[in-house]
């Protein structure tokens, strides 16, 4: 069953108000409403994700929302407006057995009709990676509504515990403050899938990392999951990346993809979605002040407005983890 957030609003008294939250139909929201929030910002159905089509055509019918994850794997979005009945996870599954049978250029050419660009140049600037090899077999599944009844979620649990297979119910709820702004909430039915510290992927980074004589080096920049989300990656030689204002803003290396020597390692910073985040200057308020600190830049991409820095030792790590968290603060802070 999915989990209840209660939210609060704090008065200007400091009193505490609880702030009800309504089905998304009773707010007079329509399932194209919807589609059309996932599709201004993708995270708040799926983390992750750069969207590649919007009703797509299938031998089944439109469907509602395709993406893809920076691993290569597709994600199918049934978008149902409040109760979702168990009636979209059929659907939900006819539309991943079509995407099965077909080739990867139906891939290519869906996204180039809806991006209007070749697939690898956007997904290159959504994870700052090379597109991977596309995985057609068991797309990932997310049925979203406002609602979903105790079928519906019995059978995502069904199908995750004895299938295993990657399906959540997404429930958005909107809550109104006093103000009148409006607030969107999502809680997952399913536990939704985040790679936690001590996974074998994480293991096998740390392993990795022992053979390039980097282990303590990448335990103190891990620390850096302290204020972000860490995302351990097997895929792309291997790395720990971290998320923040739902977009990926840095990470570590531990492959030595661009040849770091034994004993260092590389980390980088996305600074170009610290800057879409956030509408400061992470050139001049981040950058800078990793040169102040002496960090070694071995890269700086301006296209992709990533920038590269080479750790060697302890104290570079932890200067490292102390600017992005003081900068990181400091836009919190100043976002509130």
């Amino acid at each position: 069953m999915a989990n209840v957030i209660r939210i609060w609003e704090i008065t200007t008294a400091d009193q505490l108000v609880e702030v009800p939250q309504l089905s998304t139909q009773d707010q007079g929201t329509t399932e194209r409403d919807l589609e059309g929030w996932i599709v201004a910002d993708p995270s708040a159905a799926v983390d992750d994700l750069l969207l590649i089509g919007r009703q797509v055509r299938t031998d089944s019918g439109p469907l509602d929302l395709l993406g893809i994850m920076s691993d290569g794997r597709l994600v199918v979005i049934e978008l149902k407006r409040d109760r979702a009945p168990r009636e979209a996870i059929a659907q939900a599954l006819d539309y991943a057995s079509f995407i099965g049978q077909q080739q990867h250029d139906w891939v290519q050419q869906t996204a180039q009709e809806y991006l209007r660009r070749p697939l690898g140049e956007a997904f290159y600037e959504r994870f700052d990676q090379h597109l991977p090899e596309i995985s057609l077999r068991a797309p990932a599944i997310r049925i979203v509504g406002s609602r979903l009844d105790s079928s519906t979620e019995r059978m995502i649990d069904h199908l995750r515990s004895e299938y295993s297979m990657d399906i959540d119910g997404i429930v958005l709820r909107i809550a109104t403050l006093s103000s009148g702004a409006r607030l969107l909430t999502r809680i997952s039915v399913g536990q939704e899938t985040v790679t936690p510290a001590d996974s074998p992927i994480a293991t096998q980074l740390m392993n990795l990392a022992s053979t390039h004589g980097t282990v303590s080096l990448v335990g103190t920049l891990r620390g850096l999951a302290s204020f972000l989300w860490e995302q351990p990656l097997s895929t792309f030689d291997g790395s720990f990346r971290y998320w923040g204002f739902s977009k990926v803003l840095c990470g570590v290396n531990v492959s030595q993809h661009w040849e770091a020597p034994h004993g260092a390692i590389d980390v980088w910073v996305m600074y170009g979605s610290w800057a879409n985040a956030t509408d400061r200057d992470p050139e001049t308020e981040l950058l800078a002040p990793m040169e102040s600190a002496g960090l070694p830049l071995v890269w700086n991409y301006p296209g992709s407005r990533r920038a590269v820095y080479r750790i060697a030792s302890q104290q570079q790590a932890t200067t490292f983890v102390d600017l992005l968290h003081s900068w990181y603060e400091g836009v919190s802070s100043s976002e509130v």
